[in-house]
């Protein structure tokens, strides 16, 4: 039996202050060196550029420690790029300036270029292959915990785990899996949650998936010995010294179990080695694997936190004007404060007094850009631009209402849509006239067979809930829209009063194209403790069928391709205290809909609302029901309610047929 570690550094967590990074480096970094001096055993770790330049700044006899072990082949370095970045949501470019710069670091101060890779938080999309292989990086670590959940509804898996991943771009890179639970019951044993004899009990037990190959350990350096005081429910260190256990253990292990302690490049040859089927690791239903338990998903560092969906905005703006100009583009310095300003660690438990220096640093930005970003804690303004020196009434569209005033119909050449009057503007039918019947609108109660599906399922509408008032707030009311037409559009105005705040939405018809555009505005909401989801899209299964692809950019620059299969809910809260299992990392600002016959785009700017996408996908024996929905607001554990909700626009749009 083979075991590996890959212990991860990070001085830039998010609940530590930098006046604590001498105490960490001493608590933690030097322990776990010490772990070296023992005879058999090695170690891997893994640490940011950033963290590598922080230390030596503090401790340089660290780094030249380090460097020795190295030399000795008692230390592996893996790598992870300059800063921790959550990649599924970052741009293919920033991803790419993020693996150069570490590894330009790695070079500095240690004489390596590492040949592995740890996925950051875990969190991953297949086009993190295809960055990493480009950069020089012939293998990657993976938790296989979350992989397995991409595989529930795939019939073809035996129940392995394969040893190759597969990229948008067809690239074969080899994986060395690690474990949540195997970490985990180290912490709890250095911890003293568990006794020694607790965890001989799981270690014997435990079933290696790959090649008798055991991830003895993969994560935080910093939780042994060190405490950060985030929760009072910390646990006290251990009086014995957590790094002292863990050192007797690995002791007795080597004395008394049929082990060899080996670093991933040990390992790699043998899985390389295999003639074993890649596999795409990721599926509709599990988009964006993470780390550990369902609580912690994509959405803690894109839809929650001081605010995410503000702080991924600004950095898109950035991106935006730095791809614009190729000046800006070439400085490597802008480059590393772009990747800073992305890291994870920003998006979770950051401590206020980091927020604050991370919005100074968006202000100093811009400034030196000159670009006319604002900072405030909303997007900027996306009314959609009226000329109303047209009449309402002409003759290139038509629009009716039904008896009751229930319906209005309006078409276009391109677009053909009826709008329920009684429901807040809902899309009871959305058809583009080169199609023969309509792609999205309303499910009505009573069109599934079960219970479970027994509600009405609008296309267009708001969602949002609190968990712990319970008070749940739609855009479900009567309304008599202003309509307004000009040469490109016809556009529909309603404006909603609710217990959080007003929702003005305008829902605009193109008269150039087969095109319509939703817009939503919440001008005196404040972010608080509630969920937020607008632009349901309902797809109606006459025009669907029930094999239907989606395609979206995720951190690379191919599309990945995923189908539809499986029962599955990416808005399901997973606890009274998490309001989402998961949602899609869609970094391009485009998600494609397509059947065998036709291929439906939905568009949005992320430099102006970095919402992200949700999929819903349930089935009884009348049919399936898929929904499209967008997230402005998550809740989960590092939500803290402050700044306002932005404005969000999104255009749906036949495309052209991958």
């Amino acid at each position: 039996m083979r075991l590996y570690t890959t212990f991860h550094l990070n001085l830039s967590f998010s609940s530590i202050e930098e006046d604590e990074h001498e105490s960490i480096i001493e608590k933690c970094y030097w322990p776990l060196l010490d772990l070296c001096e023992e005879d058999r055993i090695k170690i891997s770790i893994e640490a940011s550029g950033k963290t590598l330049e922080r230390i030596n700044l503090i401790d340089d006899n660290w780094i030249k420690k380090l460097s020795s072990l190295i030399d000795e082949d008692k230390v592996e370095l893996i790598g992870s790029g300059y800063v921790q970045m959550i990649a599924p949501l970052t741009p293919y470019e920033v991803n790419h300036w993020n693996h150069l710069l570490g590894l330009e670091i790695y070079e500095r101060y240690l004489n390596v270029r590492p040949k592995t890779a740890l996925i950051n938080e875990m969190a991953f999309s297949s086009s993190i292959i295809d960055v990493i292989y480009e950069v020089g990086y012939d293998s990657f670590i993976m938790d296989e915990s979350n992989i397995k959940l991409s595989f529930k509804y795939d019939q073809e898996w035996d129940g392995l785990m394969p040893n190759k991943a597969l990229s948008p771009s067809n690239y074969e890179m080899p994986v060395l899996w690690s474990n949540s639970f195997i970490f985990q019951k180290l912490q709890q044993f250095a911890h003293g949650d568990i006794n020694f004899e607790s965890y001989l009990d799981f270690f014997d037990k435990y079933k290696s998936s790959q090649m008798g190959i055991v991830p003895f350990y993969t994560n935080d350096a910093e939780c042994f010995d060190y405490r950060p005081g985030r929760f009072n429910t910390e646990s006290t260190i251990h009086p014995h010294g957590e790094w002292n256990r863990i050192k007797e253990l690995m002791i007795y292990l080597t004395k008394n179990r049929d082990i060899t302690w080996s670093t991933p490049s040990e390992i790699m040859p043998d899985i390389a080695s295999q003639d074993t089927k890649a596999r795409i690791l990721v599926s509709s239903a599990n988009p964006a694997p993470v780390k550990k338990q369902p609580k912690y998903n994509i959405t803690r560092w894109a839809l929650s936190g001081r605010n995410d969906v503000w702080i991924n905005t600004m950095c898109y703006q950035i991106f935006n004007k730095m791809m614009d100009d190729s000046e800006l583009r070439a400085s490597k310095d802008l480059k590393r404060r772009l990747c800073d300003l992305w890291s994870s660690d920003l998006r979770t438990h950051i401590t206020k007094n980091r927020w604050d220096k991370a919005v100074g640093q968006i202000h100093q930005i811009n400034e030196h850009i000159d670009s006319n970003i604002k900072i405030r804690d909303k997007t900027t303004d996306t009314k959609t631009e009226i000329d109303d020196s047209c009449e309402n009434h002409d003759s290139n569209f038509e629009y009716s209402t039904d008896e009751e005033n229930t319906i209005l119909k309006l078409s276009t050449k391109d677009v053909i849509a009826s709008l329920n009057l009684r429901k807040g503007l809902t899309i009871n039918k959305l058809q583009f006239s080169k199609f023969d019947n309509p792609a999205f609108g309303t499910l009505p109660h009573g069109y599934f067979d079960s219970i479970l599906l027994g509600a009405d399922f609008y296309t267009g509408g708001v969602q949002s809930q609190g968990f712990f008032e319970g008070q749940k707030i739609s855009d479900l009311q009567v309304v008599e829209p202003e309509i307004i037409s000009d040469k490109s559009s016809i556009t529909l105005i309603t404006s909603h009063n609710t217990a959080l705040g007003d929702i003005e939405k305008r829902l605009s018809i193109s008269r150039q194209k087969p095109m319509i555009t939703l817009n939503y505005e919440f001008p005196n909401w404040k972010r608080g403790k509630y969920f937020l989801r607008v632009g349901y899209l309902t797809l109606l299964p006459d025009f669907w069928g029930n094999e239907i692809e989606i395609s979206y950019l995720s951190g690379g620059r191919q599309r990945e391709v995923l189908r539809i299969n499986g029962d599955f809910d990416h808005t399901k809260p997973i606890s009274s205290l998490v309001s989402s299992t998961t949602a899609i990392p869609v970094t391009g600002g485009e998600i494609l809909i397509s059947n065998k016959d036709s291929s439906i785009s939905v568009n949005w700017e992320p430099h102006q609302c970095a919402a992200l996408p949700m999929l819903i996908n349930k089935q009884d024996k009348n049919g399936y029901l898929n929904r499209l929905v967008f997230s402005l607001q998550e809740i989960d554990d590092t939500l803290k309610p402050d700044g306002s909700i932005p404005s969000f626009r999104f255009r749906v749009s036949v495309a052209e047929k991958i």
